[in-house]
């Protein structure tokens, strides 16, 4: 017996919006997020073009949380929050392990490992940060949208 999947949400935060509505009427309204790239932690980065994430939406994520995470685990609990919020189901004891996180990555963490290369390399410090390796775990993003809500 095949299982079935079913998408009940859909949650997107990118340089076109911070919710899958605006992105989807700026696609629809044939707008680009391409421009200059303004964020001054990007260094001496030598391509100054890109779709830059301006401005992050007032997530209410613990602090103690955020500490814990890369960037790109934050934008997919953001996303994955909404997309919880949209379908209008709620994670329980009773349905938990009917629910899950898939969240498709090229490459992991890849500020935590600028950071910590700058810190290492040239700053000369003698070791990584405390959250590294949680950090950069390629699952690290689904973990962090599945723990909350206990999900399997």
């Amino acid at each position: 017996m095949q299982k079935r999947v079913v998408i009940t949400g859909i949650g997107g935060i990118c340089g076109l919006g911070n919710d899958a509505p605006a992105i989807w009427d700026a696609m629809r309204a044939g707008r680009s997020a391409i421009g200059p790239i303004d964020n001054p932690s990007l260094h001496d980065l030598k391509v100054k073009t890109g779709c830059e994430i301006k401005q992050l939406p007032d997530h209410g994520i613990d602090r103690k949380q955020v500490v814990s995470m890369d960037r790109f685990s934050l934008l997919a609990v953001i996303a994955a929050r909404e997309a919880m919020r949209q379908s209008g189901l709620t994670a329980h004891a009773d349905n938990t392990y009917r629910m899950g996180a898939i969240v498709g990555i090229g490459v992991a963490g890849f500020e935590t490992i600028e950071e910590n290369y700058r810190a290492i390399l040239l700053e000369g410090r003698n070791r990584a940060a405390i959250f590294t390796v949680p950090k950069v775990m390629p699952g690290a993003a689904a973990g962090q949208v599945s723990t909350p809500h206990t999900l399997s």
